[in-house]
């Protein structure tokens, strides 16, 4: 069975390494128009080179930002995004220590990407994706909430 994208729009938030990357991709080879945002340059320029990619530097911290980005990518598409997949977040370079030890600006830092973000960009899409009666939305996760992690 051969599955294929083609004619489908993707979005794809921590598109620029790891497995944000992967994903990009995958998606682009399988004949997805794919659209990916990254707050890191130097990786956003590598997959702008991949046909069928574009690219943008969003900090999706700012959900202000996060949404002017869905909606940059559904007026390129001329409508919705069929698969939102919201990758960008993680330890954000924040050290594992004691709950006690925990700043709030540390705190701050890891919801404004992980949750916050996630959900601006969420927002941003469905409104589109209902009026089209399709979509999906792929948030991935870490063990980190199971487990300490970085």
């Amino acid at each position: 069975m051969q599955i294929r994208f083609d004619d489908h729009v993707v979005a794809v938030t921590g598109g620029g390494g790891g497995f944000g990357r992967a994903i990009v991709e995958t998606f682009a080879g399988l004949g997805a128009r794919v659209f990916a945002c990254d707050r890191a340059q130097p990786a956003l320029e590598a997959i702008a080179a991949i046909p069928g990619v574009t690219a943008e530097l969003v900090d999706l911290e700012d959900r202000a930002a996060a949404a002017d980005w869905v909606g940059g990518v559904e007026r390129a598409a001329g409508g919705a995004i069929g698969v939102l997949v919201n990758n960008a977040g993680g330890s954000m370079g924040i050290l594992h220590s004691p709950i006690e030890d925990v700043t709030d600006a540390d705190w701050d830092v890891l919801f404004a990407t992980n949750l916050h973000g996630t959900f601006a960009v969420c927002r941003a899409a469905a409104r589109a994706m209902k009026q089209a009666r399709r979509g999906r939305f792929i948030n991935i996760s870490s063990g980190s909430g199971l487990r300490p992690s970085l």
